[in-house]
């Protein structure tokens, strides 16, 4: 999830609190903590299209 809070912070101007604030708050927390789900295992490229896009791609 570090990974995925970077990538936010990076299209968002570099507010890396901004971007946790806004990641946790999201959907993809869910997804992400949820060890059985395959969202776990993706690579952050992916991760942040589908967080982006606002479902799983």
């Amino acid at each position: 999830m570090y990974r995925l809070v970077y990538e936010v912070a990076e299209d968002s101007g570099g507010d890396v609190i901004g971007a946790l604030v806004e990641v946790c708050d999201s959907w993809i927390v869910l997804k992400i903590d949820n060890y059985n789900s395959s969202m776990y295992y993706e690579n952050t490229s992916y991760q942040y299209a589908s967080y982006r896009e606002g479902k799983p791609l």
